[in-house]
């Protein structure tokens, strides 16, 4: 069985270079309707010196790092009206929230970075489609066991509305 969400990708740079997290939620923003530039996601989001309260560093420049699931509660309910932290979860209840219409923020180890984030928008039996901000290009396929491995070092964290 196959499943694909079609979600318009963003490139994240050069605007936010390491800001690969809020170029997949401005994706989010766009499939649910709703237009927000990288910038104005930028500016609205909280910023802290622990990622599960804010963006740590500067997302405009190669200073930042990343800001995970529960920093994103207050803008998710804020813009897209619920939030749900998949962290943890396992590969089935991606299929699940993906076959109801809902893409998924994961992070990973990719491109030597150790956070980065894309969005699933998809899947087949054995793989997952996913839209990479880093490299702005849609539809890349990996296979779900690969996409489990890259992110075991970020401690399975996901997140959709």
């Amino acid at each position: 069985m196959a499943f694909q969400l079609q979600v318009a990708a963003k490139a994240q740079r050069p605007i936010l270079p390491t800001g690969c997290e809020i170029a997949d939620v401005a994706m989010l923003l766009e499939f649910r309707g709703k237009q927000q530039s990288l910038a104005k996601i930028a500016n609205e989001i909280p910023y802290s010196d622990d990622p599960e309260t804010g963006f740590w560093g500067n997302p405009f420049n190669d200073t930042g790092y990343t800001m995970y699931p529960p920093a994103w509660r207050r803008y998710f309910e804020k813009h897209l009206g619920s939030f749900t932290d998949l962290s943890k979860q396992p590969v089935s209840t991606f299929r699940q929230q993906l076959a109801k219409g809902k893409p998924i923020v994961v992070w990973v180890e990719m491109h030597g970075f150790p956070a980065h984030a894309i969005l699933l928008t998809g899947y087949s039996t054995s793989t997952f489609i996913y839209n990479d901000p880093y490299t702005g290009k849609a539809e890349r396929r990996m296979s779900s066991q690969h996409l489990w491995e890259l992110m075991a070092s970020q401690h399975y964290r996901a997140m959709t509305y």
